[in-house]
C-alpha cells in the first residue's frame, strides 16, 4: 500500500479549511500550507517514504464523509485519500 496525502488547490483551498472540523490547524495561506506540505514529503522521501498527492474534491470529499459516516477532519481524510489514492493506482 501506498502513502498518500490530500492536496487541496489554491483555488479550492479555503473551501478545504472551512469545511474541516480541524480547518483552523492549517495556515490562513495557501503558499504557506503548500511549502510545508512539500518540505514533509521531501523530508519522508529522504527516509525511503514516498508520499503521493491525492487532489482534494471538495463534493467527493463530502460525498465519502457521508456514504461512510464520517465527521470531515482528519479520520475521514485518511480513509479518503488512501481509498482514492489505492483507486489510482489500480487505473
Amino acid at each position: 500500500m501506498g502513502h498518500f496525502a490530500l492536496w487541496p488547490s489554491r483555488a479550492n483551498y479555503q473551501r478545504f479549511r472551512e469545511m474541516m472540523d480541524d480547518g483552523s490547524k492549517y495556515p490562513p495561506e495557501f503558499d504557506r500550507c503548500e511549502n510545508t506540505a512539500k518540505r514533509q514529503i521531501a523530508d519522508a522521501k529522504k527516509h525511503g517514504i514516498i508520499i503521493k498527492p491525492v487532489p482534494f474534491d471538495p463534493d467527493k470529499f463530502v460525498a465519502f464523509c457521508r456514504e461512510h459516516g464520517l465527521a470531515c477532519g482528519g479520520e475521514a481524510r485518511a480513509h479518503y485519500v488512501v481509498a482514492i489514492g489505492t483507486a489510482n493506482e489500480m487505473n
